[in-house]
């Protein structure tokens, strides 16, 4: 069957907003970040004595510890953006200042570990140092990140590097912060690249990174920052002092191919294992022990990147410690543990029209459910040209739609009514103009389906911060999201600070630079890569046990629709109770309802671990998954409604209908 095209130039798809999103992370932190005389640490913001940290006292094994300076509001983006990654990763962390850690004394072996957040952290006292070092000497978990306590104050109270490197060098087993030495090169600016293995367990999914070929992709950090004297790049780990550097990817971002990232210039030959690290500058991120303990150093700024729409790296590196360093119990971020995808289809323009019918057809639309969002207006480009759905007088496309919405699939809107007038034109200044034609586009979809749409994609990935508010405020729970790439459902932390708390956003997950089957065959891509980047997409989400979003126009998928047939029967033949293909509502609804859980792990007597989980509805779906290599023993239900299964490497507790839910790990 012959079908239609508009041939659109599909970089522009991604359009100026995602750009932004992109670039922006990390340069102010890159050009700006050397001296203490220039940039102080920020400042923690009056607060009262509610909005304080709570004192900690009984150890919880279960529970993160994070590091604040005493009067911290936890209240701060800094804080909560730590504390909300923790929760998507399906653990608990705790804020505890100074005054309190200090307090703890050996007491703080009692909790899981501790984070050692940037951006919050970067004065730090002689004595907290010393008590850090004797934590994790004395078998303390901690994760170490970029700049935390590289100053302190002089007897004159200014802020200062203390020493020639960072007091916390030897526990993140190189010298760092060496202002004393580089001065203005004391961090660079560059490509951070790993194994293709240690970046997935980092959580970067396949696409969103690409092989490096050796060449920065950033001027600044080729030009402006020069190598310190010293080579800081290691050549050897310890465990294989020949191993060499060939088969490494890069992080990498939509359109824009390997990003780069801040990080200190690091000096000396890393003793543990190097999970990361920047070719022009040193050890990005790696792991080992440390007396009787362990830690996970990683030079770059997470915080700076999570509050500026890239999360992944925080998201990533807490992961890894809490499963490959602490060995913790989480709290699945799936229902029932089942992984799986989210396919979210963009219907742009009339063109589209007679793919979907063909689609429809081959039955591409009878397994699912899949996200089907659409620019309901009658133009696309530009007023008059009618090129659009125009859904009101479309008796056919009113026909699809109500079809796929009772064969549950989920139907939203397509941004405002004219694509690509919308996705060129909406910025934040123009509100009053563009704002009418995301009420049109709801009010056509709404009418059509019989109910409040609940689910947004932007034209060309541009989300207005006044756009998502009234989306927000209309009941839409998600929104496809061009920034924070790679990451499954997250909170919409933005310019600063977390926006948006009753919506839940979906970033989209990138073939390399494309992510979508016009891309694919304007920069001809092989359909070979592309049938294999499915394949490991699902095997990703299996393995991970998480979610992440793909999308497609059905115009070319029509004409790729091998790829796509193949997709589906390899995410299929996995069964039911391996993969799952989910809409966006299901799984925001989900993560809303699994906030509420509340649990605590208490240590007994014997060794074991008893857990007492409570919800104030019900605990259905909710799944603890706790690592056999922390207890070869089949975990025991105590109380409540739940049943116990295994996997490869986890035992999962299940919970079944009830508020309340408590069970008991036994020790190895």
């Amino acid at each position: 069957m012959l079908l239609s095209l508009v041939t659109v130039k599909p970089s522009a798809k991604a359009g100026r907003f995602l750009r932004h999103l992109c670039l922006t992370a990390g340069v102010a932190l890159a050009l700006g970040a050397c001296t203490a005389q220039q940039q102080e640490p920020d400042a923690a913001p009056q607060t009262n004595a509610q909005d304080y940290p709570p004192v900690i006292t009984a150890p919880d094994p279960g529970v993160l510890l994070m590091l604040v300076p005493d009067g911290q509001s936890v209240s701060d983006p800094r804080v909560t953006a730590w504390i909300d990654a923790a929760s998507e990763e399906g653990v608990r962390l705790r804020p505890v200042t100074d005054r309190n850690f200090k307090s703890l004394g050996t007491q703080a072996l009692g909790f899981a570990g501790l984070v050692l957040p940037d951006g919050i952290h970067r004065a730090a006292s002689d004595d907290l140092i010393r008590a850090i070092r004797s934590y994790t000497r004395d078998g303390g978990q901690t994760m170490l990140v970029y700049d935390f306590g590289v100053l302190k104050r002089d007897s004159f109270g200014r802020l200062v590097y203390p020493d020639s490197h960072s007091r916390l060098s030897d526990i993140a087993g190189v010298e760092y912060a060496l202002y004393e030495e580089l001065r203005e090169k004391t961090t660079g600016l560059g490509p951070i690249v790993a194994k293709r293995e240690s970046l997935r367990d980092l959580l970067v999914p396949p696409g969103k990174s690409l092989p490096y070929n050796g060449a920065s992709s950033s001027p600044v950090a080729k030009t402006d920052q020069a190598q310190p004297a010293t080579t800081p790049v290691p050549t050897a780990t310890a465990t294989n002092p020949t191993e060499t550097y060939w088969d490494e990817d890069a992080y990498s971002g939509y359109i824009h191919g390997n990003l780069t990232y801040p990080s200190f210039a690091t000096q000396g030959q890393f003793p543990g294992t190097l999970l990361a690290r920047s070719p022009e500058f040193g050890v990005a991120a790696g792991v080992q022990k440390y007396g009787q303990g362990t830690v996970l150093f990683v030079n770059m700024p997470v915080t700076y990147l999570k509050l500026r729409t890239d999360g992944l790296p925080m998201h990533g590196f807490l992961r890894y410690f809490v499963e490959h360093v602490v060995k913790m119990a989480r709290l699945s971020p799936m229902p029932d543990a089942i992984p799986g995808l989210v396919l979210n289809w963009h219907f742009d323009s009339m063109a589209a029209q007679v793919p979907t019918l063909a689609l429809e057809k081959l039955g591409v639309f009878d397994g699912g459910p899949f996200s089907i969002d659409i620019t309901a207006g009658p133009d696309t480009i530009e007023f008059g040209d009618r090129l659009g759905w125009n859904l009101d007088n479309n008796p056919v496309a009113q026909g699809i739609l109500q079809r796929l919405h009772s064969r549950g699939h989920s139907i939203g809107s397509h941004g405002g009514w004219i694509h690509d007038h919308y996705g060129d034109g909406a910025d934040e200044n123009n509100k009053a103009e563009f704002l009418p034609f995301l009420e049109l586009n709801k009010a056509s979809v709404d009418r059509v389906i019989g109910q409040p749409m609940r689910s947004y994609s932007a034209p060309q990935g541009n989300n207005a911060t006044w756009a998502m508010d009234w989306l927000e405020a209309q009941g839409v729970v998600s929104a496809y999201f061009t920034g924070h790439t790679g990451l499954g459902p997250t909170r919409h932390y933005r310019d600063g600070k977390l926006r948006n708390p009753n919506m839940w956003i979906f970033p989209v997950t990138p073939q390399g630079r494309y992510a979508v089957f016009d891309e694919f065959e304007y920069y001809k891509v092989p359909k070979k890569q592309i049938v294999d980047w499915y394949h490991n997409m699902v095997d990703f989400v299996i393995e991970k046990n998480t979610s992440r979003l793909i999308y497609m126009h059905p115009p070319w998928a029509y004409e790729w629709k091998d790829v796509l047939l193949d997709l589906l029967a390899y995410a299929k033949a996995k069964g039911p109770d391996h993969f799952r293909w989910y809409t966006p509502e299901r799984l925001a609804d989900f993560m809303s309802t699994r906030i509420k859980v509340s649990w605590i792990e208490v240590r007994t007597e014997s060794g074991a671990t008893r857990f007492r989980a409570s919800h104030p509805e019900n605990l259905k779906e909710m799944v603890w998954l706790i690592p056999k290599s922390r207890s070869p023993l089949q975990p025991i239900i105590e109380s409540g409604a739940g049943a116990v299964v295994e996997d490869r490497a986890h035992w999962l507790v299940k919970a079944g209908s009830g508020t309340s839910l408590a069970f008991v790990v036994q020790p190895r």
